[in-house]
């Protein structure tokens, strides 16, 4: 998936530093998916000239946040990455609740469970623990799920006000052409079950062997945050979902938002 163009990001004005989006948008290239790469291949990713690439890239080799991978000019996320991860979810006690809280529910279950936020046009997960079953996806902290397959994505989009929910998907449409007629009726119909029971649920349209169910809730500071528990399908029948997943799933994103108001005295 391109990135987007750090001149088109939305908030420029005589204040944005285009060069620092620049080099934000090269690092946004790298994850699970991409590892890693070389700058003709960044560039064609963000879209961005190949000069500025080697200069950013350069730039980035000399702070640490890449480092060399290889031969041939490849590059990999560096050290000075991890520490602003590890730095932003110490600073998000959120993050260390919702383990603890998801952590019961996942090691019960055997299952996996996830706390999840936007990051651009992609659902990230922040928290993600998982059961004693070998069966379950490897997706660390930190992998990005698209928004139009992914029960993370589902759940924020059913969290939004209709207008904007509709905004976001016209938006995101593009990024899965290919399954369009086959997303647009399982996303209404989702979006339809959380408003009568505040919880949706994925069945293999993530992947086809997982069946993923989830709920969201709205911060006092407007941020939503999404929340899964999931697994392999023949492992997740409708009478556990609503019996057991979905009752433990939707009371944690009503802890987590009670934490929050408390936090800010809301």
């Amino acid at each position: 998936m391109q990135a987007a163009n750090a001149d088109t990001l939305p908030g420029k004005d005589r204040q944005f530093v285009t060069a620092l989006a620049r080099g934000l948008q090269i690092l946004r290239c790298f994850g699970a998916d991409h590892p890693s790469l070389g700058t003709s291949e960044i560039a064609r990713l963000t879209g961005l000239p190949q000069p500025t690439v080697w200069r950013a890239c350069h730039t980035l080799l000399e702070t640490g946040y890449l480092v060399p991978d290889g031969h041939q000019g490849r590059m990999r996320l560096g050290a000075g990455c991890l520490a602003l991860g590890h730095a932003m979810l110490a600073s998000q006690p959120l993050t260390q609740i919702a383990q603890g809280l998801l952590l019961p529910l996942a090691t019960r279950s055997g299952l996996a469970a996830a706390l999840g936020e936007r990051d651009g046009d992609a659902m990230i997960q922040t928290v993600r623990v998982q059961g004693p079953s070998n069966m379950l996806m490897n997706l660390p902290v930190g992998s990005r799920m698209p928004f139009l397959s992914s029960v993370l994505g589902w759940a924020y989009l059913a969290e939004l006000p209709e207008a904007e929910r509709d905004a976001l998907i016209a938006e995101l449409q593009p990024t899965e052409a290919d399954r369009w007629d086959e997303l647009a009726p399982a996303i209404e119909a989702a979006v339809a079950h959380y408003a009568e029971t505040g919880y949706l649920v994925n069945r293999g349209y993530f992947h086809p062997r997982v069946v993923s169910v989830g709920t969201a809730f709205r911060a006092p500071d407007g941020r939503i945050f999404a929340l899964n528990c999931g697994g392999p399908a023949s492992e997740i029948g409708e009478d556990r979902i609503g019996a057991e997943i979905a009752p433990a799933l939707t009371r944690i994103a009503r802890d987590l938002r009670d934490v929050l108001k408390g936090q800010t005295g809301a």
